[in-house]
């Protein structure tokens, strides 16, 4: 029987970020029934570009500026609405008929969108990963344009939260989707800890501002006046620049013994959760936040900020306020027992996820 091929988009390349890995557990999950190939933003070949090649699928690419100069990347954002739309119609014309179109990357999904319906792609979905953030007036003018071609061209609106969901689609109907997880590699059961008496903190993120490590590191230390012990390991990828100005705050603070930097493409992360107390999440905005409940399934406390959406949790989140300041996160994590917990992550599982998107796909749902 001949599967029938949905076209994924992504954010940008395939590194190891949350929407990534949303899109590789649908493909991991689902290849048997379709055929899957990606569009990618990027020449790089990143962490599960050879994963996907493996599932039979074909990557086509449509560079965007990648250099270092910040001006120039926000005039190509500008400008390249108008190439991106026939260069994705090419990829169409040129690879079909596809059955779906499965968009991820935010407002430039219009461009896809517009590009699919024009070559009769019967399904066209985009899925928003993301919540509101400040921009200037041009990228506000310009995203309510591609906001209205996302709502005219789209067959399905998805969100991983009512937050998503609104911050790209403004209030029309849509359908929140939990992001899932790999239940088979996020399991506590799989896992034996040695508890030592000291706090073990743990996040998980991209490194850049919004993620806020560098509160983190505030946050560990105040702890570190009351535990002398207590450690932070600090587990993504990213800019060097930000991970250098990290490793200086780390410096400065004279704590280079409790503080570890991981790779986030090649970390154990599963393990590296068994073996720690507390995973700590003070983002300054989120879309969803899968690695809370990976944390979660985990056994782990979580303590992340107001701005995370509070689908995230199922009974071990504290939500605080930034602007508390990292001495209140400090003393709330302090006053937490560190026992691991026994957390229903249930309705998270791809196995519940996979039986929505099929019936997506098929046009059904």
């Amino acid at each position: 029987m001949r599967k029938n091929k949905v076209l994924m988009v992504s954010c940008e390349g395939l590194g190891k970020g949350g929407v990534q890995s949303v899109m590789m557990n649908f493909i991991r999950n689902m290849n048997d029934s379709y055929i899957f190939d990606m569009l990618l933003f990027t020449n790089e070949i990143r962490y599960y570009d050879n994963e996907f090649l493996r599932y039979g699928g074909k990557i086509f690419r449509i560079p965007f500026y990648s250099g270092k100069n910040r001006f120039r990347k926000k005039i190509d954002y500008y400008i390249r609405g108008i190439s991106l739309y026939y260069k994705i119609k090419k990829v169409i014309s040129a690879n079909g008929p596809y059955q779906a179109i499965h968009c991820h990357n935010g407002f430039e999904s219009a461009l896809c969108l517009i590009a699919a319906k024009k070559s009769n792609i019967p399904i066209r979905i985009c899925h928003s990963h993301t919540n509101p953030n400040k921009s200037n007036l041009a990228s506000q003018i310009l995203n309510s344009i591609y906001r209205f071609f996302i709502n005219k061209t789209s067959t399905h609106k998805i969100g991983c939260s009512l937050q998503a969901c609104d911050f790209l689609f403004g209030k029309k109907k849509a359908i929140v989707l939990n992001n899932a997880y790999d239940d088979s590699a996020y399991s506590q059961n799989k896992y034996i800890s040695q508890k030592d008496s000291s706090i073990r903190l743990i996040q998980v993120g991209h490194f850049d501002n919004n993620k806020n490590q560098s509160f983190s590191i505030d946050v560990l230390n105040h702890i570190l006046q009351f535990d002398n012990n207590a450690s932070l390991k600090l587990i993504g990828f990213g800019n060097e620049n930000f991970i250098n100005s990290l490793r200086e705050k780390v410096k400065k603070y004279n704590i280079e013994n409790n503080v570890s930097f991981y790779d986030g493409t090649t970390a154990d992360i599963p393990q590296l959760m068994s073996e720690s107390d507390f995973f700590i999440f003070p983002s300054k905005r989120e879309g969803f936040g899968i690695t809370l409940v990976e944390a979660q399934a985990m056994g782990l406390k979580c303590f992340a900020s107001d701005s995370v959406p509070k689908t995230t949790n199922v009974g071990g989140c504290i939500y605080l306020s930034l602007n508390d300041g990292p001495c209140k996160w400090a003393q709330r994590i302090l006053s937490t027992p560190t026992e691991k917990n026994i957390y229903d992550c249930s309705k998270f599982k791809i196995s519940e996820i996979i039986i929505i998107m099929d019936s997506i796909y098929k046009g059904v749902g």
